[in-house]
């Protein structure tokens, strides 16, 4: 081999070794900024199962989920089975004074998460409310 075929092979590996990186590199529009997450799940029978619990999820837009389960336009598939996580709830009261506008003290507690689940009898000097909230 004469030097300049050397020469040639050298550079032609390192132009393939750079741009190789330079196309493996997410880019965004500013540094720091993450990068969009992309996940596909293939269950091919129970054994590849994978969990998914999305209650701790925080985006600012809805989350796009696509389930085929049992979908006709998808025969091959066969249905998944789902079961719901377990709830668990948060109770308060709040005391509405006689005179006072009881829905405007509901609509305050609904605005903090709060739902109405019942309402106690009418103690002195106002009524008590009984509100839940999933923890």
């Amino acid at each position: 081999m004469t030097l300049k075929t050397i020469a040639a092979f050298c550079l032609g590996a390192v132009v393939a070794t750079a741009s190789a990186l330079v196309a493996g590199q997410q880019t965004t529009l500013t540094p720091g900024q993450m990068t969009q997450a992309r996940v596909k799940i293939d269950n091919h029978g129970s054994g590849e199962a994978v969990p998914v619990d999305l209650q701790a999820v925080n985006v600012r837009e809805p989350l796009r989920v696509e389930v085929i389960n049992g979908d006709a336009s998808h025969p091959t598939v066969p249905p998944v089975l789902v079961r719901s996580a377990r709830v668990t709830w948060e109770y308060a009261t709040t005391t509405v004074p006689a005179g006072q506008d009881a829905v405007g003290a509901l609509n305050a507690r609904g605005a903090q998460g709060w739902e109405l689940m019942g309402v106690t009898l009418p103690a002195t000097g106002g009524m008590t409310f009984i509100l839940k909230r999933m923890r």
